[in-house]
């Protein structure tokens, strides 16, 4: 079996339509790309809505190929954050989303609502079927999520009804999960959107929203062979140079990222706007594919050859956006907004 496990794309259709085309994939007869090769499958690991110009195509490129058997796909935190938006709820006899329709959300949020305004039906269609995608997949020979695979937050799931069989929240849970901050909300969180630590006082980035953050993402894919000698500032994303301690890294910062890369089965995952034309594998169980197609970088694929459930061969395919790059600015002092 093959696999072309493709990034982050962010309503970059245009760059996708690319990638497939340099991977062999072209469209049948219907106008959907296959590779026309029954035991090869696209494999998307989500973030398919915002910042890129062209959402409902890229969101429908995938959507289309998931339908007729030739893709399969995983949520990524922006169609969680997207599906949130999307959802009201009753309360005290008024209709209210789950996700705040506010400053910071509107405009995270924005290229997609501006297509809204022009194609309503078509925006709540796409939406219905980002709220029906797997937060993660377990296939022969490989695991895939978004942010980061603990086997403890999806039994959690499991255990508490969130999830069916087809690893998709149930459409009764969406208010249960909205509350990030109970274990069942968290869990979901913690696959999507992955590990974070609270940084210094002081210290604080802006992503490419420009929104200024005080918590930073951990790389939890570092070799952890030699624990010793691996501090806080090595594994801390995005923040500035300097700005973090070489202290040692938090026992319990330490445990979750050993329950991350935990298991045989190698762990492909987005979400951390990686830098260069293809991935750096830096342990082979566990391989980022987000490229920073956002940010002016690439749109990568991983094709992974998979044989009696173990991986044989792995090669990388990337295309360069052709947008311009979304600002991303490291800050000193700042509150996050």
């Amino acid at each position: 079996m093959k696999y072309d496990i493709i990034g982050d794309i962010h309503g970059h259709a245009d760059e996708l339509e690319e990638l497939l085309a340099k991977l062999g994939y072209s469209k049948n007869d219907k106008g959907v790309y296959t590779s026309g090769d029954p035991n090869r499958q696209a494999i998307f690991v989500g973030d398919f809505v915002d910042r890129g110009p062209r959402q409902f195509h890229a969101i429908e490129i995938a959507k289309d190929m998931v339908e007729n058997g030739y893709a399969q796909a995983v949520m990524g935190n922006h169609e969680l954050n997207a599906s949130m938006y999307h959802t009201h709820v009753e309360k005290d006899g008024q209709l209210v989303p789950l996700r705040a329709h506010s400053e910071k959300n509107n405009h995270q949020h924005r290229v997609f609502l501006e297509a809204q305004k022009t194609d309503p039906v078509r925006a709540r269609r796409n939406i219905d079927w980002v709220k029906k995608l797997p937060l993660f997949l377990e296939l022969e020979g490989v695991r895939v999520v978004h942010a980061v695979f603990d086997q403890n937050e999806i039994d959690l799931l499991r255990k508490g009804g969130v999830i069916d069989d087809e690893n998709r929240i149930r459409p009764d849970q969406w208010e249960v999960i909205a509350d990030y901050k109970a274990p069942l909300g968290r869990a979901v969180e913690r696959l999507t959107k992955g590990i974070e630590v609270d940084l210094p006082e002081g210290v604080s980035y802006q992503d490419a929203e420009g929104i200024v953050r005080t918590q930073g993402r951990i790389k939890w894919w570092v070799d952890l062979n030699d624990k010793a000698s691996l501090t806080l500032d090595k594994i801390v994303m995005d923040v500035p140079e300097g700005s973090i301690p070489a202290a040692p890294v938090p026992a319990d910062i330490l445990q979750l990222m050993e329950r991350a890369q935990h298991g045989n089965t190698p762990i492909f995952f987005g979400h951390y706007w990686q830098k260069g034309e293809t991935p750096a594998i830096e342990i082979p169980g566990a391989i980022c594919i987000d490229q920073s197609i956002a940010k002016g970088g690439h749109l990568a694929a991983a094709t992974v050859t998979v044989e009696k459930g173990m991986v044989q061969d792995i090669a990388f395919t990337s295309v360069k956006s052709k947008a311009k790059a979304a600002g991303h600015t490291a800050t000193h002092g700042a509150t996050r907004g």
